[in-house]
């Protein structure tokens, strides 16, 4: 196996020669570090593959891997993988992502010991180096959707605001949709229409875990911005983009009620059921009840204790 020392400077070779093949498809997000300095990598590299240059990553993401915007390209030595088992046979690592990655997302050094020891001499543990970053230009996040007006973003913090009308979960960070949901939209039966989207990215330790579009049928602004997230996850690249011309909403008019009828009023019975005359029923005087407040007996007609 060739030297770390030769094959880094091969990979500035590579680098070199390559990173100007689609400058009109693609433009540098950020920069990797020096030959034979160690550096990261995007850690949410899930849908990666080896190949030998810049220009053939970017070829791979435009053509291969469906809703592609953003490729991650590093090197990574001392993985026996790329060295014996992978048909590329190549160190340079292309791994390609659905939303643009920043520099503060670089968090994978590697460190791992993947060769076996040999006698004394301890095996070597994985290392990257030259990790850059390339977004396609037709992903342009600060394109606002037809029909709003961009709020704010992208910050590390959703809203948290009134007039909240639920959320939909995407497949990626795809501002058009998150719009043409909210346009969609049934009306909130106190505050209408849906007037003002929020989109954002969940990160849960380290990479991207999922996608959400939170609706409201009042703008907020980035004041109301303040969840962060909770525990491992946190929110990145959030946006707020407000309908520029909500329709106006009517609330459906209340339920009718109709008129009931009074129920009338159930007839007093005697004890052995005869129905008695209501003009009978007075109140009882003093005179007629005993000392236990009953009406005496043969005190006359019935009466009601007063």
């Amino acid at each position: 196996m060739p030297s770390p020392s030769l094959l880094l400077a091969l990979a500035a070779l590579v680098v070199s020669a390559s990173a100007t093949s689609y400058t009109g498809e693609f433009h540098n997000i950020f920069s990797g570090a020096g030959v034979g300095v160690p550096d990261a990598a995007v850690e949410d590299n899930s849908n990666y593959i080896n190949l030998p240059s810049v220009a053939a990553c970017q070829d791979w993401c435009v053509n291969s891997v469906p809703n592609c915007a953003f490729v991650n390209l590093y090197y990574e030595f001392w993985n026996p993988l790329f060295d014996f088992v992978y048909s590329e046979k190549s160190n340079l690592v292309c791994a390609a992502y659905k939303v643009v990655e920043s520099v503060d997302m670089k968090t994978g050094y590697g460190g791992q010991t993947l060769y076996s020891q040999v006698g004394d001499t301890p095996a070597p543990t994985t290392y990257r180096t030259q990790s850059s970053g390339w977004a396609l230009d037709k992903i342009d996040y600060t394109d606002t959707p037809a029909g709003y007006t961009k709020v704010f973003g992208p910050t590390n913090g959703a809203n948290n605001a009134p007039g909240y009308m639920g959320y939909t979960a995407l497949g990626s960070y795809d501002i058009a949709a998150c719009a043409a949901l909210c346009d969609a939209r049934a009306p909130d039966s106190t505050g209408g229409y849906c007037a003002y989207f929020n989109i954002w990215r969940a990160v849960t330790s380290g990479s991207t875990s999922g996608f959400t579009c939170s609706f409201y049928y009042t703008a907020a602004t980035a004041a109301t911005a303040v969840n962060y997230g909770q525990g491992d996850l946190a929110v990145t690249l959030s946006r707020g983009y407000a309908r520029s011309d909500t329709p106006a909403y009517t609330p459906p008019p209340p339920p009718a009620y109709s008129r009931r009828a009074v129920p009338r009023a159930t007839p007093t019975l005697a004890p052995h059921g005869r129905r008695l005359r209501q003009a009978a029923i007075r109140p009882c005087a003093a005179a007629s009840l005993d000392s236990r407040g009953l009406q005496k007996r043969g005190a006359g007609t019935l009466c009601i204790r007063s």
